[in-house]
Protein backbone atom coordinates (compact mmCIF):
# COMPACT_ATOMS: atom_id res chain seq x y z
CA UNK A 1 0.00 0.00 0.00
CA UNK A 2 2.80 2.12 0.97
CA UNK A 3 4.60 2.43 -2.93
CA UNK A 4 0.69 3.01 -4.37
CA UNK A 5 0.54 6.15 -2.03
CA UNK A 6 4.24 7.42 -2.98
CA UNK A 7 3.24 6.71 -6.48
CA UNK A 8 -0.41 8.93 -6.90
CA UNK A 9 1.78 11.75 -4.40
CA UNK A 10 4.31 11.95 -6.78
CA UNK A 11 1.54 12.08 -10.05
CA UNK A 12 -0.22 14.69 -8.27
CA UNK A 13 3.06 16.87 -7.71
CA UNK A 14 3.83 16.42 -11.34
CA UNK A 15 0.51 17.70 -12.03
CA UNK A 16 -0.16 20.76 -9.82
CA UNK A 17 3.43 22.00 -9.30
CA UNK A 18 5.27 21.91 -13.02
CA UNK A 19 3.47 23.49 -16.09
CA UNK A 20 2.92 20.76 -19.06
CA UNK A 21 4.40 21.14 -22.53
CA UNK A 22 1.18 22.01 -24.09
CA UNK A 23 0.56 24.97 -21.67
CA UNK A 24 4.25 26.58 -22.11
CA UNK A 25 3.79 26.29 -26.05
CA UNK A 26 0.20 28.02 -25.74
CA UNK A 27 1.65 30.51 -24.03
CA UNK A 28 4.70 30.94 -26.44
CA UNK A 29 2.06 31.30 -29.60
CA UNK A 30 0.33 33.90 -27.78
CA UNK A 31 3.26 36.25 -27.26
CA UNK A 32 4.65 36.10 -30.56
CA UNK A 33 1.03 36.67 -31.94
CA UNK A 34 1.07 39.46 -30.19
CA UNK A 35 4.64 40.92 -31.08
CA UNK A 36 3.47 40.82 -34.67
CA UNK A 37 0.49 42.28 -34.20
CA UNK A 38 2.33 45.27 -32.31
CA UNK A 39 5.06 45.27 -35.29
CA UNK A 40 1.86 45.53 -37.43
CA UNK A 41 0.13 48.38 -36.01
CA UNK A 42 3.86 50.10 -36.07
CA UNK A 43 4.04 49.42 -39.75
CA UNK A 44 0.51 51.08 -40.32
CA UNK A 45 1.02 53.93 -37.47
CA UNK A 46 4.68 54.33 -39.99
CA UNK A 47 2.72 54.38 -43.17
CA UNK A 48 -0.14 56.37 -41.89
CA UNK A 49 2.75 59.12 -40.98
CA UNK A 50 3.95 58.91 -44.08
CA UNK A 51 0.71 59.59 -46.17
CA UNK A 52 -0.06 62.22 -44.15
CA UNK A 53 3.20 63.77 -44.94
CA UNK A 54 2.41 63.58 -48.28
CA UNK A 55 -0.58 65.23 -48.28
CA UNK A 56 0.44 68.11 -46.02
CA UNK A 57 2.87 68.23 -49.11
CA UNK A 58 0.38 68.06 -51.74
CA UNK A 59 -2.05 70.73 -49.86
CA UNK A 60 0.62 73.10 -49.45
CA UNK A 61 1.28 72.61 -53.05
CA UNK A 62 -2.37 73.04 -53.91
CA UNK A 63 -2.42 76.21 -51.71
CA UNK A 64 0.57 77.84 -53.46
CA UNK A 65 -0.98 76.95 -57.14
CA UNK A 66 -4.56 78.68 -56.09
CA UNK A 67 -2.71 81.26 -54.47
CA UNK A 68 -0.66 82.43 -57.62
CA UNK A 69 -3.53 81.24 -60.03
CA UNK A 70 -5.82 83.84 -58.37
CA UNK A 71 -3.24 86.53 -58.24
CA UNK A 72 -2.75 86.14 -62.21
CA UNK A 73 -6.53 85.76 -62.38
CA UNK A 74 -7.47 89.12 -60.07
CA UNK A 75 -4.66 90.95 -61.91
CA UNK A 76 -5.93 90.13 -65.27
CA UNK A 77 -9.29 91.27 -64.19
CA UNK A 78 -8.06 94.51 -62.92
CA UNK A 79 -6.72 95.19 -66.42
CA UNK A 80 -9.17 94.42 -68.18
CA UNK A 81 -11.27 96.64 -66.14
CA UNK A 82 -8.38 99.52 -66.78
CA UNK A 83 -8.93 98.81 -70.35
CA UNK A 84 -12.58 99.18 -70.77
CA UNK A 85 -12.82 101.94 -68.35
CA UNK A 86 -10.20 103.71 -70.43
CA UNK A 87 -12.46 103.14 -73.96
CA UNK A 88 -15.72 102.23 -72.92
CA UNK A 89 -17.91 99.86 -73.59
CA UNK A 90 -19.75 99.44 -76.18
CA UNK A 91 -23.29 100.22 -74.70
CA UNK A 92 -22.04 102.74 -73.22
CA UNK A 93 -20.43 104.72 -76.33
CA UNK A 94 -23.24 103.71 -77.95
CA UNK A 95 -25.41 106.07 -75.40
CA UNK A 96 -23.03 108.49 -75.44
CA UNK A 97 -23.43 108.69 -79.27
CA UNK A 98 -26.33 108.44 -79.57
CA UNK A 99 -26.90 111.46 -76.48
CA UNK A 100 -24.51 113.89 -78.47
CA UNK A 101 -26.44 113.51 -81.55
CA UNK A 102 -29.81 114.07 -80.13
CA UNK A 103 -28.23 116.80 -78.12
CA UNK A 104 -27.01 118.62 -81.31
CA UNK A 105 -30.31 118.33 -82.71
CA UNK A 106 -32.15 119.75 -79.77
CA UNK A 107 -29.81 122.76 -79.48
CA UNK A 108 -29.80 123.75 -83.15
CA UNK A 109 -33.70 123.18 -83.09
CA UNK A 110 -33.42 125.38 -79.62
CA UNK A 111 -31.65 128.33 -81.46
CA UNK A 112 -34.12 128.25 -84.17
CA UNK A 113 -37.02 128.81 -82.05
CA UNK A 114 -35.19 131.49 -80.24
CA UNK A 115 -34.69 133.06 -83.62
CA UNK A 116 -38.57 133.10 -84.50
CA UNK A 117 -39.84 134.11 -81.49
CA UNK A 118 -36.91 137.13 -81.38
CA UNK A 119 -38.92 137.84 -84.95
CA UNK A 120 -42.35 136.98 -84.79
CA UNK A 121 -44.76 140.05 -84.81
CA UNK A 122 -47.96 137.71 -84.97
CA UNK A 123 -48.93 135.02 -81.77
CA UNK A 124 -49.70 132.45 -84.43
CA UNK A 125 -45.64 132.37 -85.40
CA UNK A 126 -44.85 131.57 -82.62
CA UNK A 127 -47.64 129.00 -80.94
CA UNK A 128 -47.49 127.31 -84.44
CA UNK A 129 -49.33 123.73 -85.09
CA UNK A 130 -47.19 120.06 -84.32
CA UNK A 131 -47.27 119.86 -88.24
CA UNK A 132 -44.83 123.47 -88.51
CA UNK A 133 -42.92 122.40 -85.27
CA UNK A 134 -42.26 118.76 -87.52
CA UNK A 135 -41.56 120.59 -90.57
CA UNK A 136 -39.22 122.73 -88.53
CA UNK A 137 -37.79 119.69 -86.78
CA UNK A 138 -36.91 117.98 -90.32
CA UNK A 139 -35.12 120.66 -91.70
CA UNK A 140 -33.36 121.31 -88.58
CA UNK A 141 -31.97 118.05 -89.10
CA UNK A 142 -31.61 118.27 -92.53
CA UNK A 143 -29.25 121.03 -92.31
CA UNK A 144 -27.31 119.66 -88.82
CA UNK A 145 -26.80 116.14 -90.36
CA UNK A 146 -26.63 117.54 -94.01
CA UNK A 147 -28.90 114.80 -95.29
CA UNK A 148 -32.06 114.92 -97.62
CA UNK A 149 -35.46 114.70 -96.45
CA UNK A 150 -35.95 111.37 -96.17
CA UNK A 151 -32.85 110.50 -94.64
CA UNK A 152 -33.76 112.96 -91.68
CA UNK A 153 -37.43 111.74 -91.32
CA UNK A 154 -36.20 108.28 -91.16
CA UNK A 155 -33.47 109.34 -88.36
CA UNK A 156 -36.24 111.20 -86.14
CA UNK A 157 -38.43 108.26 -86.68
CA UNK A 158 -35.83 106.12 -85.55
CA UNK A 159 -35.89 104.19 -81.85
CA UNK A 160 -33.47 104.99 -79.87
CA UNK A 161 -32.39 104.07 -76.25
CA UNK A 162 -31.58 107.03 -73.83
CA UNK A 163 -31.39 107.49 -70.13
CA UNK A 164 -35.04 108.16 -68.46
CA UNK A 165 -35.27 111.74 -66.62
CA UNK A 166 -36.37 109.71 -63.51
CA UNK A 167 -33.35 107.42 -63.19
CA UNK A 168 -30.32 108.15 -65.38
CA UNK A 169 -29.08 104.54 -64.82
CA UNK A 170 -32.43 102.87 -66.88
CA UNK A 171 -32.53 102.95 -70.47
CA UNK A 172 -35.70 103.87 -72.00
CA UNK A 173 -36.93 103.29 -76.01
CA UNK A 174 -38.03 106.12 -77.49
CA UNK A 175 -37.98 107.76 -81.38
CA UNK A 176 -35.24 110.10 -81.61
CA UNK A 177 -37.78 112.90 -82.63
CA UNK A 178 -39.76 112.73 -78.81
CA UNK A 179 -36.42 114.48 -76.77
CA UNK A 180 -36.44 116.80 -79.70
CA UNK A 181 -40.07 117.75 -79.90
CA UNK A 182 -39.82 118.55 -75.97
CA UNK A 183 -37.52 121.37 -76.85
CA UNK A 184 -39.88 123.53 -77.47
CA UNK A 185 -42.21 123.40 -75.10
CA UNK A 186 -39.69 123.87 -72.40
CA UNK A 187 -38.67 126.79 -74.10
CA UNK A 188 -41.52 128.67 -74.08
CA UNK A 189 -42.45 127.56 -70.27
CA UNK A 190 -38.96 129.08 -69.44
CA UNK A 191 -39.80 132.53 -71.69
CA UNK A 192 -43.12 132.83 -70.05
CA UNK A 193 -41.54 131.98 -66.61
CA UNK A 194 -39.10 135.02 -67.36
CA UNK A 195 -41.42 137.08 -68.72
CA UNK A 196 -44.30 136.63 -65.75
CA UNK A 197 -41.66 137.09 -63.18
CA UNK A 198 -40.67 140.60 -64.73
CA UNK A 199 -43.61 141.65 -64.41
CA UNK A 200 -44.55 140.64 -60.97
CA UNK A 201 -41.15 142.37 -60.74
CA UNK A 202 -42.65 145.14 -61.73
CA UNK A 203 -45.72 145.10 -60.08
CA UNK A 204 -44.13 144.79 -56.78
CA UNK A 205 -44.89 140.86 -56.09
CA UNK A 206 -43.55 137.79 -56.29
CA UNK A 207 -44.46 134.16 -57.30
CA UNK A 208 -44.67 133.22 -53.06
CA UNK A 209 -47.36 136.18 -52.59
CA UNK A 210 -49.59 135.28 -55.59
CA UNK A 211 -53.18 134.09 -54.92
CA UNK A 212 -55.91 132.73 -56.72
CA UNK A 213 -57.57 135.72 -56.36
CA UNK A 214 -54.50 138.12 -57.88
CA UNK A 215 -54.22 135.22 -60.31
CA UNK A 216 -58.57 136.40 -61.65
CA UNK A 217 -57.11 139.67 -62.07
Amino acid sequence: MAPTATAGASAGAQAGGAPSAAGAGFVTTTVDDLFKSVRDVLVKVDVLSRSQERLATAVHSMEMTFTVGWKDVLSALQEMSKAADSRGSPASSAVEQTLTAVSTIKMAFRDDEKKRIISATRSAEVYNSTNRSWEQVIKVVMTARRVDRSSAMVWLLNTIRLPTRRDATVLAGMRACVPILRTKPHLMQSRKDLVCNNFLLGVGLSRAELTSDLYKL
